[in-house]
Order: C-alpha cells, then structure tokens, then sequence
C-alpha cells in the first residue's frame, strides 16, 4: 500500500512542478531567444525531443555569452532530431535548474532539426552519438557534416535526463556548464577575444 500512495506522490509532485514552470514562464517572459542584428557566428544544440539537454545548454550558453561580452555577435538555438515534442515547452524539470541559476528557457519552444539549419547554423553540437548520426544522416555532404561535433560529456557525450529524477537535470545541468565554458572559449578564439 505504501508503495502505491508512493507512486500516486511522485505523480502529483510531477504535476504540481508543471503546472508551478508553467505559471512561472507567463508572468515572466525574459528569456526571448532573439538573433542579434547580424549574427557573426551561429551555434546550434541538438538533443532528441529538444525539450531538456539542448534548450538546456543553449540557456546556459546564452548567459555565458551575455557575461563575456559576444552575446550580440553570436545566434543559439536548440532542435531536436524528433518530431514527437514539436511546439512544447522545455522539460518542467529542465526550466527549473534554469530558473534556480537565473536563466529562464521557457519561452523555448521544441522543433525538429531540419536539412535546411546546416545553412543556419555555423556549429551543430549533438548531444549524443545518436543525436549525431541522425544529424549525419541529414548532411548533403561534407560541408555539412563538418560542422557537427559532439557535446562534451562522460563516455557518448550528455545522457538524456527525461526518464529520471531532478537528481539526473542537475547532473545534465551541471555537464553542460563545464561543456559551455570550452564552446565559449572556442567563439572567443574565433572572434580573437582575449
């Protein structure tokens, strides 16, 4: 009996932490993902459902670049290689590890990858070996496959938290700072930054 009151909690707790994010984000929209006037340099995240780790890292990115001074030269965006979450808002447990840092993400909505962002995008980062080859997949050749790399992460690159508990987001959330710290690094040497 315990067991069912216990599931019948963590149920309702989930419930509760959507309906709480989704309150949050209407009365708050800052998090605007807005292109600059002209972007010098465009990255792309690329996640399965788009709606935990890439609108996660792009958040992350976003304020790393905003603290580093290249926020209004560089584009971030996030996509999915599904199409099952088109249209929905990030992870519940996703916008709050964002929240709980400051950044909100909320304002994201999922959409799939499509051939045409290898056009876009300057810098395609996966989050996995899946994620990547399915990306791969896409590539009309080699100018597209080389802009794809893969997200820095234990082993295969970032795991996806969606199945897990906040414990897993802040994990994930907690990859994917160390991982925008090197990406930053990466754009500041490109634009010659010290």
């Amino acid at each position: 009996m315990n067991d069912v009151w216990s599931r019948v909690a963590r149920a309702l707790g989930r419930r509760f932490g959507q309906w709480r994010e989704d309150v949050l984000d209407r009365v708050s929209r800052t998090d605007r993902n807005e292109p600059p006037a002209s972007p010098s340099f465009r990255v792309l995240f690329v996640c399965h459902g788009n709606l935990c780790r890439s609108p996660l890292a792009a958040g992350i990115l976003r304020a790393k670049l905003a603290s580093s001074g290249l926020i209004q030269r560089v584009y971030v965006d996030s996509a999915g290689t599904s199409d099952a979450n088109v249209g929905r808002p990030p992870d519940w447990r996703a916008r709050t590890c964002a929240r709980r840092r400051g950044m909100r993400i909320g304002d994201h909505r999922a959409r799939q990858f499509r051939r045409e962002d290898f056009d876009r995008f300057d810098w395609i980062l996966a989050m996995d070996e899946s994620n990547r080859d399915a990306i791969l997949g896409l590539a009309a050749g080699p100018q597209g496959a080389g802009k794809v790399d893969l997200v820095d992460g234990p082993g295969s690159g970032v795991p996806d938290p969606a199945f897990g508990r906040m414990r897993d987001f802040e994990r994930v959330f907690a990859q994917l700072d160390v991982a925008a710290d090197r990406v930053v690094r990466q754009i500041a040497a490109r634009f010659e930054l010290p």
